[in-house]
């Protein structure tokens, strides 16, 4: 199971971009990459300094490239990464942690 989020807005944006003058169109590619570090690192952060998460569950955060204007973000499927939906959603009897 992973982590999902509405990202119609930003297709939407990716194919807005399509009709933008061409300097816009160059930097585009690099918005996203550094937008997808942002919220990356944002995850990192948020998934620090639980006392029921080992240490090394927030470098569980990364991010993939699917395309010029496509990132997947979110925890590896290994180790404690595949346990990140308890931590960010809880359970029947733990409380989410993040």
């Amino acid at each position: 199971m992973s982590l999902r989020w509405d990202t119609s807005e930003v297709d939407r944006l990716a194919a807005d971009l399509s009709g933008a003058p061409s300097r816009i169109q160059r930097s585009a590619p690099k918005v996203f990459e550094v937008a997808a570090n942002k919220i990356k690192n944002s995850l990192r952060r948020d998934a620090e300094g639980h006392d029921y998460l080992q240490s090394g569950f927030a470098a569980k955060v990364n991010y993939d490239r699917l395309g010029p204007l496509a990132y997947e973000i979110g925890f590896d499927d290994e180790g404690q990464g595949e346990l990140a939906d308890i931590a960010v959603y809880g359970s029947v009897n733990n409380a989410p942690l993040m």
